[in-house]
């Protein structure tokens, strides 16, 4: 399979959704970009520059992955997450903050690491990754701060900067950016990149390291697709749809398209 017919095959899962999209697929020296520097909401992927950050701080003593953070009742929120809902888990490991924000979008968790991070910070980073149109700008499931005008932003070009750092960038030492990629392995929303592969006869050497997010009208997933000795950074972010379930249907498919060319040219 050639680069222009996944790119055209990508473009076919859209024909049928109402929506806008920013997509970026890197494999080798191939790109597919569909409004790659799109501004879009960014939802949950935004935790990812949010964890980076958390390992910076890490590496710069303030931190330990031990340190106890403790928190307060006010400090819970809803939405994604499991901290809103337990009674006893407090203090909490600044490591385990990090995994939860992550592995189950815990946006409690998420609202912590801001808090002890800054928005500032966070980003910095982004902008020393090459991000041009991303912002955090206000803590999760602050509808007040949405009202005012602030809100988090991405584009799909920009979390491949991103995915692109972790792997081999030059912000972060090997050591925390391997812990990142063993935290964004264990993600356990695997509906939409992931979500057909389990059907597939799949080899062992495939791993997908990724994170997800979504409001209403909102579907993304982002991540790195590891097929034998290749990598393949994906952002796929969705906005403005009229059914989230077509999204995840549609980045499913993207995701399960990824992998067919890998297995034709690899």
């Amino acid at each position: 399979m050639k680069i222009s017919e996944l790119e055209k095959s990508i473009e076919n899962c859209f024909e049928d959704i109402q929506g806008e999209y920013s997509i970026v697929i890197e494999i080798g020296n191939n790109q597919i970009s569909l409004n790659g520097n799109k501004k879009m909401p960014a939802a949950s992927i935004i935790k990812i520059p949010i964890l980076m950050e958390g390992y910076r701080v890490i590496e710069n003593k303030k931190f330990s992955e031990m340190t106890k953070i403790r928190y307060l009742e006010e400090d819970k929120v809803g939405g994604m997450g499991v901290l809103n809902s337990l009674a006893s888990a407090n203090p909490l490991a600044w490591i385990d903050i990090l995994t939860l924000m992550i592995i189950v979008s815990d946006n409690t968790a998420a609202n912590l690491a801001i808090k002890n991070l800054g928005f500032s910070e966070v980003n910095r980073l982004c902008e020393e990754a090459g991000c041009k149109n991303t912002d955090l700008g206000r803590y999760f499931m602050d509808m007040e701060a949405i009202k005012k005008g602030s809100n988090n932003y991405t584009s799909a070009n920009d979390m491949v900067f991103l995915l692109k750092e972790i792997v081999h960038g030059n912000l972060l030492s090997d050591d925390s950016k391997a812990s990142i990629l063993r935290i964004l392995k264990h993600q356990q929303f695997n509906t939409k990149l992931p979500g057909l592969l389990h059907q597939k006869d799949i080899p062992g050497s495939l791993v997908m390291a990724h994170k997800t997010g979504e409001l209403p009208g909102v579907e993304h997933d982002v991540g790195i697709l590891e097929y034998k000795e290749e990598k393949v950074y994906i952002a796929v972010l969705l906005s403005d749809l009229s059914s989230n379930c077509d999204g995840q249907k549609a980045i499913a498919q993207i995701g399960e398209l990824v992998y067919r060319f890998l297995k034709s040219n690899y």
